[in-house]
């Protein structure tokens, strides 16, 4: 008896932080992107719109470093990604810090 009284307090215990993610009349916490803003961040990524973010800066570089396939040596596409992302700084002295 004293192992399903456990059971139940561990069960309830569990649940409580779940139930604040349940809510009413929406999608909750999670929203699916439309396919509209999917190609819009695919387009981001590939063509030279300029960076907003560091991050963003570092997606554009890698997708360049993939098309042209150099996979196989990953020290010189980081390196390469590194050198590209400084010249975007230099290119675009708005660009945030790395946070």
């Amino acid at each position: 008896m004293r192992s399903l009284a456990a059971g139940l307090l561990v069960l309830a215990t569990l649940s409580l932080p779940l139930a604040g993610c349940v809510t009413e009349g929406s999608d909750g916490p999670v929203v699916r992107a439309t396919g509209e803003q999917r190609q819009a961040a695919i387009d981001s990524l590939t063509g030279d719109t300029p960076p907003s973010s560091i991050e963003m800066a570092r997606g554009q570089c890698w997708m360049e470093q993939e098309k042209k396939k150099n996979v196989n040596n990953l020290d010189a596409k980081i390196a390469a990604v590194d050198a590209c992302v400084e010249a975007k700084r230099k290119k675009y002295p708005n660009l945030p810090p790395a946070g």
